[in-house]
């Protein structure tokens, strides 16, 4: 669902689904825009995205071209996501014309990210946006910088900014089913690291599919709108 359809009503129309790339395209193209925009999306193959500073010859990335997954260079900032089907992802575009100087909207995760934990919380999910785990210099969920979402200790999402002279353009992802073992060829960790400090959707007990998922966070970052 989007920012366009909700002021529209009439309930919750079809969740966009598609790659990786074409989820970050949207964001790309909405930034260029500028105006007040958001959307939950469902990604629907794997693919990996990299950070705007990223090298594109990280071994990682390397690894996933041989592998034949896509690679795809956000304009946000962070290391290297691994997306796979059925992962949700969000991404609000808002102006920076409007930005109330006591309320400055980078690097605001927890604000900005709200409607995410509100919708866990309501779930039965206790989670919060907390520091970096600081495990891996390429695995951005478990990397050093930013704010990641966190259950129990363990990250199963996060959110990356990119802002323009006209606009703040903030997305994230939350992993439906962690793939403990791809993380591991890619980013060479220990199955051990990924068992202490990664998880999902799933494990979490949210197993309904991914599309009535995505629908229950468009409500949520519906009703924490006024507060971005």
């Amino acid at each position: 669902m989007t920012g366009d359809e909700a002021t529209r009503g009439g309930g919750f129309p079809s969740i966009p689904v598609g790659s990786l790339a074409e989820h970050l395209a949207e964001d790309r193209r909405r930034l260029a825009l500028g105006d007040l925009w958001w959307r939950v999306g469902v990604v629907d193959r794997a693919g990996l995205s990299a950070g705007v500073s990223v090298d594109p010859a990280r071994p990682a990335l390397a690894r996933a071209r041989a592998a034949g997954l896509p690679v795809t260079t956000r304009t946000t900032g962070g290391t290297i996501v691994l997306a796979s089907r059925g992962d949700l992802v969000w991404s609000l575009v808002l102006s920076t014309e409007r930005e109330r100087p006591d309320r400055p909207r980078l690097h605001a995760y927890a604000r900005l990210g709200a409607g995410v934990q509100g919708w866990l919380e309501r779930s039965g999910v206790d989670a919060l946006w907390g520091e970096p785990l600081r495990e891996s210099d390429d695995f951005c969920l478990l990397g050093p910088r930013g704010s990641v979402l966190v259950a129990a200790g363990r990250t199963f999402g996060g959110a990356a900014q990119h802002r323009s002279s006209r606009a703040l353009l903030h997305h994230g992802l939350i992993v439906r089913r962690v793939d403990r073992r791809r993380l591991a060829q890619l980013f060479g960790l220990p199955p051990e690291v990924l068992r202490r400090t990664t998880t999902s959707l799933e494990e979490l007990g949210l197993t309904a599919p991914s599309p009535a998922l995505a629908r229950q966070l468009a409500a949520a970052l519906e009703s924490f709108a006024p507060n971005w």
